[in-house]
């Protein structure tokens, strides 16, 4: 044994047995540097193990092991603690492959302290994408490969990806909230005497959509968003009203601007106001006038998007386009309109005569058609009629505040005309008709929504 081999070295040979081996201080050194000749059955001297009798030495190598000790361990019985006791531990791992184990956001890796193989993750942030011309990116992380749509509008291999990760033509609708995390995403402001809420209570579509604030008498609830849109488009949304008709409304605001409104008691309905490239401020309000309440006393929005305006749309801001009127011809007037800056209005007629404007439009398949119209005329003789495709739809006379009025119609060409018609005697009131907000058709096709 190792502690044994250091009591028995010294300049003087250990005597057993009686025996002398004969060797000399001298010829000592050099035996320390002779090889191990393996075991001496038969008696004698040698490097080893005399089993035989006579003199033993054992020497005692550099690294703690013993010279003769020359595989598994001391044939004399000891512990090798150094590396000629076997195979080296970082030697297990020799010609050992463990590619076999490789993936996308692993490698495969030998175990030096078995000799097995395992797994090692790759760094975070590296490629796992397999095909860079689609709309989904990939990248590792933690060793696992995890996937995200690219943005709208990227280009990809047959053109520009869509909100759902699929590639192909422009985008015609984006979805800008609905409000389906249960709460209001960032940048939504809910304000006035008592702010929005999102509510599961009713909705257009999924599972929650936006309420007015519980508000009184003269009181507004309000809820704020900024958004940009990447071309000139429509602002788009689903409403629903309960309200008292013509005195409470669901009102929006554009850049401070009131574009539409609508009271009493309205289905889940879209709603689209067209509106510019670039930023603006949106403005959803349900106010209450001085008294009275109607319905559940309240309004909903959802699925507020990003879609194609109506191609014939009559808000009059500029002109009575898109109708053409010949004399006596309608007129737009700035005073009295129902949103905007402008409304269209007969012209001054007297008893017997008639005013009328028209557009023809095409329709891409079954789609509602709209207006606003208000009439002060005297009742039941002097009326505002609607006719489409040359077929009377509808009359009104008297005392008629703003007031929506809408059709269903099929794909196809189809003529809208207007006209305000007097008997031949009597006039009342401020005698005439008004319209405004008029959406008529939705185009065939569309330019997209994705900038130039």
């Amino acid at each position: 044994m190792r502690f044994l081999a250091l009591a028995c070295v010294s300049l003087v040979a250990c005597a057993e047995g009686g025996g002398t081996s004969g060797k000399t201080d001298a010829s000592f050194d050099a035996y320390l540097e002779l090889p191990d000749t393996g075991t001496d059955d038969g008696g004698g001297e040698d490097g080893g193990l005399d089993d035989g009798g006579g003199e033993d030495v054992i020497v005692v190598e550099p690294d703690g092991g013993d010279l003769d000790a020359g595989d598994a361990g001391d044939v004399d019985g000891g512990t090798d603690g150094g590396t000629d006791g076997g195979t080296d531990a970082g030697d297990r791992c020799l010609g050992v492959d463990c590619s076999g184990m490789d993936g996308p956001c692993v490698v495969g890796v030998c175990m030096p302290t078995t000799g097995t193989c395992t797994t090692m993750a790759r760094m975070d942030g590296t490629s796992c994408d397999v095909d860079a011309m689609d709309c989904v990116s990939s990248a590792c992380m933690a060793g696992v490969c995890r996937s995200a749509n690219l943005a709208e509008c990227t280009t990809c291999a047959t053109g520009v990806c869509s909100a759902d990760g699929t590639c192909g033509a422009e985008p015609t609708t984006r979805l800008i909230e609905g409000f389906e995390s249960g709460a209001f995403a960032a940048g939504w402001t809910p304000g006035g005497a008592s702010g929005w809420i999102v509510t599961s209570g009713d909705r257009n579509s999924g599972t929650f959509s936006a309420q007015s604030g519980s508000i009184g008498n003269s009181q507004t609830s309000s809820l704020t968003v900024s958004i940009t849109a990447p071309v000139a488009t429509g602002l788009g949304f689903h409403s629903r009203t309960s309200t008292e008709a013509n005195f409470d409304w669901l009102e929006v605001w554009v850049d401070g601007t009131r574009r539409d409104r609508w009271s009493g008691t309205t289905a889940w309905t879209e709603r689209v106001i067209p509106i510019s490239a670039g930023a603006h401020t949106v403005e959803w309000r349900y106010t209450k006038d001085i008294s009275g309440a109607s319905g559940l006393d309240t309004v909903w929005i959802d699925d507020v998007r990003f879609r194609p305006a109506p191609a014939v749309e009559g808000g009059f801001e500029s002109s009575i386009a898109p109708f053409t009127s010949s004399s006596p011809a309608w007129i737009r007037v700035t005073s009295g309109q129902r949103t905007g800056t402008g409304a269209a209005r007969g012209a001054d007629i007297s008893d017997g005569q008639t005013t009328s404007m028209s557009t023809t439009f095409t329709l891409d398949a079954t789609r509602t058609i709209s207006l606003w119209y208000r009439v002060s005329s005297e009742a039941n003789f002097d009326y505002f009629r609607i006719f489409v495709d040359g077929a009377q739809q509808a009359q009104f006379s008297g005392t008629v505040p703003w007031t929506q009025w809408s059709m269903s119609l099929g794909a196809g060409s189809h003529t809208l005309e207007l006209r305000y018609v007097k008997d031949g005697s009597v006039s009342s009131g401020e005698d005439n008709a008004w319209v405004d907000d008029v959406d008529l058709a939705w185009p065939a096709t569309s330019t997209g929504l994705c900038p130039d």
